[in-house]
């Protein structure tokens, strides 16, 4: 492993600092950063500064941005990426150490640092700007382990010379209480520091004593000449924007020419000041003065026709039905795309869920209880299986028929059933539990000797009142009606 230093010739201090500076990286932090705000739901200011070419006019851009609050209601950017990202934690893998002797010792971790939460999250952040990384750590003052997971508007990278599709050291933001500004951890192979957001030394390289950075990269897809994928969700965020302009246009429209304008004609001067003008309440008008209506009314279908077009492409590009999109009835058949989807996002976590392993396992070497062998590895990882979108009977036929043909468990099905169970011990738990419940209810139905149909008002009876009944009935003593009703109040005969 080598250093920044010695892969570049200079200090580390200064190649931070250049790339600190660099406008190109600045530029793909920023636009990161729209991605992100758009995944969350909080596109506003990334619509109003969108849409500023289209209107010149300083006072329409503001009447028109005063709907751009709204538009949060579209949210197709994370729609999709919601979608597409669901079906690969949704239930969570079933993961096996090697050595076997570390999956306890995983297992404890894994709770500890809500480990798939965490993969789920990550997977989402690259979805989102094509690239997104962790950092592991152990917290002395917690006494814990805790995954950071880094979306790409928050670090840059030091590309390695000779390979630039791999980072050498990582520039990570850190933010502190009670400033503004982030801090830039510096860290490699051999060692960290930080800077101040304006490049200046706060702490000097020191060793981090580890045998590699505790940092993993995830990447949506290949790259060619560089760490960063070009602006893979681009189109995506296009159609987004696009969407709530189209969503701002109604808005406005309806405000503007939802309803008849008022005419007023004659001496409108004579007109009484400060009454509203709407058509929520009467108008006073002199005499002389004529108050109408012009009926000019529009509707926003054609604009509200647009956006559902561009919705249901928007999603069809990436494997999402219409059905997906709540806009069709679901089968299970519409999940084509989306299983191809996520079968490609599966080949994209394996690998780096395998060197995710070897660093917490590394990282655990700090940790007072829960220690991995510093050579512990992912041996298999087994994604749980897309839930389709179909009713249930069509759901528990597929599940017979998947079971039958061994492709399938009732493990699979306990965990689908209950997001709660994130593992097979939990599963097996939980089979047990309902087992011991399900055997206590049969043995108690058969000490009653009751029915299958038996209910709140026929409870049946145990088998030595069903037994002396039997003999009353059949010497005669008693109809099969009063034995009915013997029954009923679980009173005997005398013999």
């Amino acid at each position: 492993m080598a250093s920044i230093t010695d892969l570049y010739g200079k200090s580390a201090i200064e190649v931070a600092r250049e790339i600190l500076a660099d406008s190109a990286d600045r530029e793909r932090r920023r636009q990161a950063a729209t991605n992100y705000h758009l995944l969350h739901d909080d596109g506003a200011d990334v619509l109003r500064e969108a849409i500023r070419p289209l209107f010149l006019d300083a006072e329409i851009y503001k009447r028109v941005c005063s709907f751009a609050a709204f538009t949060d209601s579209q949210g197709l950017f994370a729609r999709v990426i919601n979608e597409l990202a669901r079906p690969v934690y949704s239930i969570p893998p079933t993961r096996t150490i090697d050595p076997e002797g570390d999956q306890q010792a995983f297992a404890d971790l894994k709770r500890e640092t809500k480990y798939d939460a965490r993969m789920d999250l990550w997977l989402r952040f690259a979805l989102c700007d094509g690239d997104a990384a962790t950092c592991t750590r152990y917290v002395a003052r917690l006494g814990q382990i805790r995954i950071d997971v880094i979306p790409a508007h928050a670090y840059s990278v030091v590309p390695h010379p000779d390979d630039p599709t791999m980072a050498a050291g990582y520039i990570m933001d850190m933010w502190v209480a009670g400033e503004t500004t982030p801090r830039r951890c510096v860290c490699d192979d051999t060692e960290r520091f930080v800077l101040a957001s304006d490049g200046a030394l706060l702490e000097a390289p020191e060793p981090h004593n580890m045998p590699r950075m505790p940092f993993v990269d995830l990447h949506n897809g290949e790259r060619s000449g560089s760490y960063w994928n070009p602006a893979p969700s681009r189109a995506l965020r296009a159609a987004d924007l696009q969407c709530r302009l189209l969503n701002l246009l109604s808005l406005r429209l309806l405000k503007v020419r939802g309803f008849d304008k008022i005419v007023v004609s004659g001496d409108y001067m004579a007109m009484p000041k400060d009454q509203p003008l709407d058509e929520e309440g009467a108008i006073a008008a002199p005499d002389g003065v004529q108050v109408r209506t012009l009926g000019d009314r529009n509707d926003a279908g054609p604009y509200l026709a647009l956006l559902d077009v561009i919705k249901r492409d928007a999603a069809a590009n990436r494997g999402i039905s219409r059905a997906r999109l709540n806009q069709d009835k679901a089968l299970a058949s519409d999940d084509k795309g989306l299983e191809e989807a996520r079968a490609e996002l599966i080949r994209i976590m394996a690998p780096v869920e395998k060197e995710q392993v070897e660093v917490l396992a590394m990282v655990s070497q700090e940790h007072p209880t829960l220690r991995m062998t510093a050579a512990a590895t992912l041996a298999s990882i087994d994604y749980g299986e897309l839930a389709h979108r179909v009713d249930r009977e069509t759901q528990l036929k597929i599940r017979d028929i998947e079971r039958k043909m061994g492709v399938r468990c009732v493990l699979d099905d306990l965990k689908e059933d209950n997001p709660e169970v994130i593992d097979d011990a939990g599963a097996w738990a939980e089979l047990d539990r309902n087992l011991a419940a399900e055997s206590q209810f049969i043995e108690a139905r058969r000490a009653l000797n009751i029915a299958k149909t038996a209910d709140v008002a026929n409870p049946g009876q145990d088998p030595q009142q069903n037994g002396a009944m039997g003999r009353a009935v059949r010497d005669g003593r008693m109809t099969p009606g009063a034995a009915r009703d013997m029954a009923r109040n679980a009173d005997m005969p005398e013999e």
